[in-house]
């Protein structure tokens, strides 16, 4: 995001200030995430909105007061828009209370488009943000939920203060590189190696200019499921990671018991996994910038669904900086379309070949350290969902933030290509006895 010069708004109460967004930006295109959280102590809409006016005004690089446009290149900062942003859902959605978060959820996102901004529904006891993907990524979705939980009046967040970054992408892949020169090789053979079946690297879904639809849960062909694994259950994990995987982390370990989950529930799978990961690592100066800095990347997994042989890749693609290199290309492929865009009306998106299911995860960082917060009834009888697109409409994004001493897992779909009781299968197998699945695949494949 960089700074233009600022205009004074007829309503003489604001200055907005015309901002540019990144290619990296407008490449999310119409990409969400709606997050659901409670039950906590929720405040009064007015204060609530009030805050977020006031936090935004502090600093354009929190990114609260932007509002971006579907299409074009000129966004604003106008926190005073955030006046409006917070919103009742009883008021919003009348009769619908009853339903369940998971619900609520798939009714946001079938009734209306993704926002321009950053808004927010107070559904008694429970918060639902509903956050474009334009203008947030994962670090900001935490540092939300973080404040949410935990509001007081009159008190400023660190990040709210978070400097305006305009990241330079080229020249931190060129600063990687050479002071990390095998890096050059690693990306090489990535390039070389990449799944053939897989999107093209940074290949995202177009800009969606179509009007908002409506809708009500029975429509939504959205939907999303939510599990625990238990602290319990993560520390038989642990033990058999210190056993049988000692070199993988934690993440890797989890998305080999999903996929694992997912394929003994018969759902057909792509021979790759799509990672999302953080390119801050890679830049000192992007460390406090909120905007987007993150990229997902195919990795080749296919059975036995190893972990030992996907922290490798994760491992291999990470040193090689190929995140940083998916970025450019994510940019590049954006200004590759706004040129296409001007050519022609109606250009065709993206499609990806028929290869089964891709499975998309993105494990969030900085909710372990939860704290106390307003919870009703402690942290523990906290309820958690979420509801985001995965890389393609036959995918399944799964959500995978690990909360103080557990994980709240959460995985979207489209109900066209897959029922809700294959993934509630998948997701009970991997959150009841997750070591059997590790077990059978070390007993069957002969792993290490």
């Amino acid at each position: 995001m960089t700074r233009t010069r600022t205009r004074i708004s007829p309503s003489a109460s604001s200055a907005v200030r015309r901002v540019t967004p990144t290619r990296l930006d407008l490449a999310r295109g119409e990409s969400r995430v709606i997050v659901a959280m409670g039950p906590v102590a929720t405040p009064p809409v007015t204060d609530l909105s009030s805050e977020l006016v006031r936090m935004a005004w502090i600093s354009g690089g929190n990114r609260l007061g932007i509002v971006r446009t579907a299409a074009g290149c000129e966004w604003s900062l106008d926190p005073n828009r955030l006046a409006q942003a917070v919103r009742d859902w009883s008021v919003d959605f009348p009769g619908t209370d009853h339903l369940p978060i998971q619900e609520k959820l798939a009714l946001l996102h079938a009734s209306l488009s993704t926002p321009s901004g950053l808004r927010v529904y107070i559904a008694g006891d429970y918060f639902i943000t509903d956050i474009p993907h334009a203008v947030f990524d994962g670090v900001m979705v935490v540092q939300l939920w973080l404040y949410l939980t935990s509001w007081k009046r009159d008190v400023t967040p660190q990040w709210a203060q978070a400097p305006e970054i305009e990241p330079h992408l080229v020249t931190a892949l060129m600063r990687y590189v050479a002071t990390h020169p095998r890096a050059l090789v690693g990306l090489t053979r990535a390039t070389v190696r990449r799944p053939p079946s897989a999107p093209p690297l940074g290949e995202l879904r177009p800009v969606d200019e179509s009007p908002p639809v409506t809708g009500d849960p029975d429509e939504s062909r959205w939907c999303t499921r939510s599990a625990r694994l238990s602290a319990d259950r993560l520390t038989e994990i642990r033990r058999w990671r210190d056993v049988y995987a000692p070199h993988c982390s934690g993440a890797v370990i989890l998305m080999a018991v999903l996929t694992r989950a997912m394929r003994a529930a018969e759902i057909p799978l792509a021979p790759h996994i799509h990672v999302v990961v953080d390119g801050r690592r890679y830049d000192t100066r992007l460390r406090n910038y909120l905007g987007n800095a993150a990229v997902g990347i195919n990795l080749p997994f296919s059975q036995p669904y190893s972990p030992d042989a996907l922290q490798t890749e994760l491992s291999a693609a990470i040193a090689s900086g190929r995140p940083l290199a998916a970025m450019l290309a994510s940019s590049f492929g954006q200004w590759m379309s706004l040129r296409r865009r001007r050519a022609r009306a109606s250009p065709a998106g993206p499609m990806t070949p028929d290869v089964g299911t891709v499975l998309s995860f993105s494990h969030l960082l900085g909710l372990d350290t939860m704290p106390d917060g307003h919870w009703i009834g402690g942290f523990d009888a906290h309820v958690f969902g979420a509801l985001t697109e995965p890389v393609d409409e036959r995918g399944i994004a799964i959500l995978m933030p690990k909360m103080r001493d557990h994980y709240d897992l959460s995985a979207s779909f489209n109900l066209r290509h897959h029922s809700t009781e294959s993934v509630d299968t998948a997701l009970r197998m991997a959150t009841d006895d997750p070591v059997t699945l590790l077990e059978s695949g070390h007993a069957d494949h002969g792993e290490p």
